[in-house]
């Protein structure tokens, strides 16, 4: 009865993976880099589009403001990732915020350790649906 029930378990959960399996952002699509951007604290906070003061469930105001002004300002550039013929990919025409510097805001240890005058550096990262016809010869 055990080793039925355990089959039937085993069965299951390998049919579901099966059905159940992420596809990456813009898999079978093309990632192109569309900015550099290098913000002062002043940049960071005329990009800010939400309440002073933050919401009281934020741990660190300084890392939420510059995260949502880095967002909004991706938002910017979100859509016309070139869907055609009805094939578009996962996440076409999206754009992905990559931060990299200062230290202090990518590898937080806890909060107080970046502040908006510090500013802010990161790359933008748009997926495009670009269909490539590869042959082998």
């Amino acid at each position: 009865m055990l080793k039925k029930l355990l089959i039937s378990v085993a069965l299951g959960s390998a049919l579901l993976s099966n059905v159940a399996q992420a596809v990456p952002w813009c898999h079978h699509g093309t990632i192109v880099q569309i900015a550099d951007v290098n913000w002062t604290e002043a940049q960071i906070l005329a990009n800010y589009t939400g309440t002073y003061p933050t919401p009281t469930y934020v741990i660190d105001a300084q890392v939420y403001i510059t995260y949502n002004a880095s967002q909004s300002y991706a938002n910017g550039f979100v859509g016309g990732g070139g869907a055609f013929g009805g094939y578009s990919v996962p996440g076409s025409g999206e754009v992905r915020v990559i931060p990299y510097a200062p230290n202090s805001f990518i590898n937080m240890v806890g909060p107080g350790y970046y502040y908006t005058n510090q500013g802010i550096r990161f790359k933008l990262d748009k997926c495009y649906t670009i269909f490539f016809s590869m042959s082998v010869a």
